[in-house]
């Protein structure tokens, strides 16, 4: 990752860092190709739609509001009753 990162800062200078690090250029590609291919699979993971953990997560949370919300209405209700 760290020849591909380095030939990402200098493009000009790929088959000297090639050489310097005794790998073929093809190889340096096809490093690149696998360091981009995975981040762009990591965007897309993270922009397009929530895991399912969150999806799980998000769905627990809105039980969690509505149980707070039926427990808050009830305590009014008992409010209501005692002192009216």
């Amino acid at each position: 990752m760290e020849i591909v990162l380095e030939g990402l800062k200098d493009e000009g200078g790929i088959s000297a860092i090639c050489r310097s690090r005794a790998i073929s250029t093809t190889q340096f590609y096809k490093w690149k190709h696998q360091l981009l291919g995975a981040a762009e699979a990591i965007y897309h993971r993270v922009n397009n739609k929530p895991s399912v953990k969150e999806e799980r997560l998000q769905q627990e949370n809105q039980r969690m509001k509505s149980v707070i919300a039926e427990v808050i209405a009830e305590n009014l209700d008992l409010k209501k009753g005692s002192l009216g």
